[in-house]
């Protein structure tokens, strides 16, 4: 029996030897990020590094200068063709050359509020939740205040105060983007917060000894990176969405300029009547067709006059 307990201790065939021992990750070694093999993902991907590509490289492969006039003899918007791959816009501006140079300023203006508003929210929502008592009453306080005021008025506010400066104002929008667009994201942390922070494990931490800001960057803060990611791409998006808005505004506002014009102006009128009106009180030639962005200028005689 001797004989058999040191065969089996020292690994004879068919003998159990001694258990390999396991190896337990913790912390962010848990938690190494793999991406799903999905098409979604993959084409995604593809498609948002060649967007980032086109956004780099834009104004050096742009055929014409963005703000260019091209002629200046033709009023009318040109079909795509070979010089002109996208068309050009009522004043001769070449589209594509457009497209290039300003891809730049929405991929900067979404990430960067992406960024800084991921952060606000990941600092304030996390700590809250983690922390609760006063500490959760004022950062959940300070969220909801932040959830009032919108993004596009205040920019449409904000802008007015300030110089036309082109391109260098892409940091401030994309600074109060983030500032009105965080807080949503850490309300969502701030209720996932809460129910991580019962889990054995961070008991376990906290009963180790281990600091505040080790216990949330190792044990809490891996545990919510898809909601962490999920907040990010919805604030790009957010972003997206303000800074094209205030493109369509801006021609929105054009038009009813056009529009003020015409009921102040009363040689400026003709632009607000149909054709056949038009056409039977101008007392000149009528253009076919009004250039787009143009107010046109037409003598009227009174309607009682023959």
């Amino acid at each position: 029996m001797a004989a058999s307990t040191e065969l089996g201790a020292s690994g004879a065939p068919g003998a159990a030897g001694p258990p390999e021992p396991v190896t337990v990750a913790s912390g962010w070694n848990r938690h190494i990020l793999r991406l799903p093999r999905s098409p979604k993902i993959i084409f995604g991907l593809i498609f948002l590094g060649f967007f980032v590509l086109i956004a780099v490289i834009g104004p050096w492969i742009a055929p014409y200068p963005p703000g260019a006039t091209l002629s200046t003899t033709n009023g009318v918007p040109q079909p795509p063709s070979a010089a002109h791959w996208l068309g050009t816009t009522q004043i001769q501006q070449d589209v594509l050359s457009q497209m290039l140079v300003g891809g730049r300023s929405v991929i900067l203006v979404a990430f960067l509020a992406g960024i800084v508003a991921t952060m606000l929210s990941v600092v304030v929502g996390v700590t809250a939740g983690y922390l609760g008592g006063y500490a959760d009453d004022l950062l959940s306080m300070l969220a909801n205040f932040f959830l009032v005021p919108p993004a596009l008025p205040l920019l449409i506010v904000i802008f007015g105060f300030l110089p036309a400066s082109g391109g260098s104002n892409d940091l401030l929008i994309g600074v109060i983007i983030a500032i009105t667009g965080w807080a949503w994201g850490a309300r969502v942390l701030r209720a996932q917060t809460l129910s991580l922070r019962t889990r054995d494990y961070v008991d376990s931490a906290r009963l180790a000894g281990e600091r505040t800001w080790r216990i949330i960057g190792s044990e809490i803060l891996p545990n919510l990176l898809p909601i962490v990611a999920s907040s990010f791409l919805f604030t790009v998006l957010y972003a997206v969405g303000t800074y094209i808005a205030m493109a369509f505004l801006g021609t929105s506002l054009a038009l009813l300029n056009f529009g003020i014009d015409e009921f102040i102006n009363p040689r400026l009128r003709a632009a607000g009547l149909t054709r056949k009106r038009v056409k039977r009180y101008a007392t000149g030639a009528v253009p076919r067709r009004f250039p787009l962005g143009y107010t046109p200028v037409v003598s009227l005689r009174e309607e009682g006059d023959s």
